[in-house]
């Protein structure tokens, strides 16, 4: 960790790639950085124990860029781990954290520095991300990240959720204890914008799309149960002072503990959806529920978290059935089961019908989309039919 702001060169970017059996994503990773239109940057890449062929990937790299590639490898502790121990070797005024299956478009760094070198009190900008398949090409949807973080939102929604597309101010970072989250996997990111939004800091946004978010079957944040003890652990520093910020100014006060059993309930509710599109077993889905505190409950909105958490997966991977009313129906039964000592007989009931009620708005609102999509390439291509037979007549004479 960097102790002394003398350390960081001024107009560098830092960007950290954790890897874990990425081996063959790596290069595309890395290579996303190199051709950055901005070249005053430097690559630290952290192996976590890999036993693919990240090794003899990074080595390549080294060896053809040994001033600006750094390598750090250590036995497999998980990415939290990675971050905090490749943070030692940051240099850079800027920084930008890239998991090892995503890329950043060519001007990423350019527009990013040109926005916090224009507003040298802000600790962060962020631009928009594509979501994209497995195969780097197919585009899923997109983050939009024009909603900064700010105290208390940023408690209800991570609306940062793309870290790849954010560049962070390394002194702004250190400020607030840097890669400091005990968790093994799941919320460091969100923690870092509720550090910052908490203490206050100025945070900004660039309405371009600069970063590729790679969705897999194998990423960590479609593994409920062990990110949800993650989240866990970022929303208990809300109920105190959080010591990372001791040393600040005008930091918001800890939340009260009916509004953190909310959020609380309200990710376990998220996170029993992501289990359950990504077929994990019952005793997972067990586990999960046994998270859940008996409080004011607003039924209505836990229902939404579960909706949200089985679409977050079922675009890449899950049970096809998910959205099939007869899966449904006995997925519910089962939840409710296994919440029948935390939740009365009449919440059970009404929270089945808050279930039902998302899921009919949820498949109107894609039939909608969905015909909307059709109208407009029906108009497309009658567009291109009538230019087509344009140029044909202008042929003919």
């Amino acid at each position: 960790m960097l102790e002394n702001d003398s350390l960081f060169e001024l107009g560098k970017v830092s960007v950290l790639i954790p890897c874990y059996q990425h081996g063959h994503l790596l290069a595309q990773a890395v290579e996303s950085v190199l051709r950055q239109s901005y070249q005053n940057h430097e690559i630290i890449i952290i192996n976590d124990g890999s036993t693919d062929n990240t090794h003899q990937v990074v080595q390549e790299y080294t060896q053809k860029y040994p001033q600006r590639i750094k390598y750090l490898y250590q036995e497999q502790q998980g990415q939290v781990a990675a971050r905090k121990n490749g943070s030692a070797l940051i240099r850079g005024e800027f920084l930008i954290t890239l998991d090892a299956d995503d890329l950043l478009a060519p001007s990423m760094m350019a527009k990013c520095v040109e926005s916090l070198s224009k507003n040298p009190e802000a600790a962060a900008v962020a631009s928009n991300v594509w979501m994209v398949a497995e195969d780097g090409q197919t585009i899923l949807g997109h983050l939009d990240q024009s909603e900064v973080p700010s105290w208390p939102n940023i408690l209800e929604h991570n609306t940062w959720g793309g870290i790849a597309g954010i560049m962070i101010r390394s002194q702004s970072l250190q400020k607030v204890g840097w890669f400091n989250f005990d968790g093994t996997a799941g919320g460091e990111d969100w923690d870092i914008w509720i550090r910052f939004a908490r203490s206050r800091q100025k945070l900004l946004h660039i309405p371009d799309f600069l970063a590729q978010y790679r969705q897999n079957c194998s990423s960590h944040s479609r593994q409920g149960l062990r990110v949800l003890k993650g989240i866990l652990q970022v929303l208990d520093c809300l109920t105190r002072e959080d010591p990372r910020l001791i040393q600040l100014e005008n930091v918001h006060p800890p939340i009260d503990i009916s509004y953190y059993n909310q959020i609380r309930n309200r990710a376990v509710f998220f996170y029993y959806g992501v289990a359950l599109a990504a077929a994990e077993s019952k005793e997972t889905l067990q586990d999960i529920l046994q998270y859940f505190v008996p409080s004011d409950l607003d039924l209505a909105t836990l229902a939404t978290a579960y909706i949200k958490g089985i679409i977050f997966v079922s675009r890449v991977q899950g049970n096809t059935n998910i959205f099939s009313p007869d899966f449904q129906d006995d997925a519910t039964g089962n939840m409710l089961s296994y919440l029948k000592d935390k939740i009365s007989e009449d919440q059970a009931k009404l929270l089945r019908i808050k279930i039902e009620e998302n899921f009919i708005t949820r498949s109107q609102i894609s039939t909608k989309n969905f015909n909307l999509f059709k109208s407009k390439i029906k108009t497309i291509l009658i567009k291109i039919k009538q230019k087509l037979s344009h140029l044909a007549t202008l042929n003919k004479t």
